[in-house]
């Protein structure tokens, strides 16, 4: 078996004892002749990645390979089919042409989600696992401290991580590791929420990405499970999860998820094509926030199938346009604050307001919710305002610009998103996943 490339220039072929170059005319003119590379005359590939501007290089020992501006996929795979032709083994056919990106994972030492003490990545190429690497590592010194019930969960302790790198060192390792490509994680929003809150606790840039959620994707695929815990998805799937809650091996089982759900789903082309085949747009992480993965709301699904939304002329003369702001208008009166709530809960003494769109929930729900755990309800941001929760919406609402604003002047004013609220509340599935 042999898997093929395309280089500048010149049409790769590597096997398990060989890598063949063949040339084109024009290399050919120039003096390039056709001819293999033994697989013991090479080393560890080295990578320059292609850039859209720019080329890009591999060396690999008695072996260099240019290859062309806009290409580091094709790049990535031949790096790839190296590594595999070092092991002994034969280049692995494609599982989902197209489909690259990193799964990561993190494990905290404590309730802060950014005290990241645990980074792991498996990444893929062309719907295949290719790598995977794990870094322990102390988290940002602020926020630092290990909990017993965080340690129960994942047995990291703060002697584990006495002689690691620090968070900033582990982070940058990883982020050159994972490249360019998509992240994913399975609840992809404690995952890039964790990633934001370490990197501005330990004072570093928040990187710029976009992310896929394992969780989102199996939740929408009806498997016959439970919940969607990650063991729970992992074994209806036949992914690998050796260690629950090491970082390494959740990484490992949310890409081989992703993987068979595209594959069940016959989807191909970029990771941004799976997401939307499957239902949904890839999220955001970057300095300011984390937007995350939604429903792809330009189609509707129906048993699996892609349908267009279809209605009779009758029924759009009868239908009433619903305004945008309809399904978030808040109700009339306020729940008052549970006196015997958890004084050590997040949201106890906390004024919370709502701004956006909070579906599947009511604002009226939520706001029972949240009244429930000793915070006040408030329908408007002021002085008082200690949390904006920020639904998804089109734009920046009013009240995300004032909280925005107050924080600018200093007052003691959190921004959360919909999903962080929900997992507070326990209205979802929450983490640890």
């Amino acid at each position: 078996m042999s898997a093929e490339f395309q280089a500048h220039g010149a049409l790769i072929a590597v096997h398990a004892q060989a890598v063949s170059l063949r040339y084109s005319v024009l290399q050919k003119a120039l003096g390039q002749r056709d001819h293999e590379v033994p697989v013991d005359k090479l080393d560890a590939p080295s990578v320059r990645l292609a850039t859209p501007a720019l080329q890009g290089h591999v060396d690999a020992g008695a072996l260099r390979v240019r290859f062309a501006p806009g290409t580091a996929d094709e790049q990535r795979r031949f790096v790839s089919a190296v590594e595999a032709a070092l092991r002994g083994e034969a280049p692995a056919a494609a599982q989902v042409p197209g489909l690259h990106f990193a799964a990561v994972d993190v494990e905290t030492a404590n309730a802060d989600w950014g005290s990241i003490c645990q980074i792991g990545v498996s990444k893929v190429i062309d719907g295949s696992v290719v790598d995977e690497q794990t870094w322990l590592c102390k988290p940002p010194a602020s926020i630092d401290a290990f909990e017993p019930a965080n340690i129960a969960i994942h047995g990291i302790t703060a002697e584990d991580v006495a002689e690691a790198m620090p968070f900033d060192q582990a982070f940058a390792q990883a982020m050159e590791f994972c490249e360019d490509l998509p992240l994913a994680a399975h609840n992809a929003q404690f995952d890039m929420t964790a990633f934001r809150r370490a990197t501005i606790a330990a004072d570093i840039a928040t990187p710029t990405a976009t992310f896929g959620c394992s969780l989102a994707l199996a939740r929408a695929a009806k498997l016959d499970v439970p919940n969607h815990k990650l063991p729970t998805v992992a074994k209806a799937l036949g992914a690998d999860l050796l260690k629950h809650h090491d970082a390494g091996a959740d990484a490992r089982a949310c890409a081989e998820i992703i993987i068979a759900l595209a594959q069940r789903a016959d989807a191909q082309g970029s990771f941004a094509d799976v997401m939307h085949a499957l239902g949904f747009n890839t999220g955001t992480l970057d300095a300011d926030r984390v937007y995350p993965v939604l429903r792809d709301r330009s189609k509707h699904r129906a048993n699996d199938v892609e349908i267009e939304a279809v209605s009779s002329q009758q029924e759009q003369r009868q239908a009433q346009p619903r305004q945008p702001w309809a399904k978030v208008a808040t109700p009339d009166e306020i729940p008052e604050p549970n006196s015997e709530a958890d004084p050590n809960g997040n949201l106890y003494g906390q004024t919370v307001v709502l701004s956006g769109d909070f579906e599947p929930y009511s604002k009226g729900e939520l706001w029972a919710a949240i009244a429930n755990q000793g915070a006040t309800v408030a329908k408007n941001v002021t002085k008082k305002t200690t949390i904006l929760v920020s639904g998804p919406w089109q734009g920046k609402t009013s009240k995300l610009k004032r909280a925005e604003e107050l924080q600018a002047k200093g007052q003691d004013l959190a921004i959360w998103s919909k999903e962080e609220l929900v997992t507070q509340l326990g209205l979802d599935e929450a983490p640890p996943f």
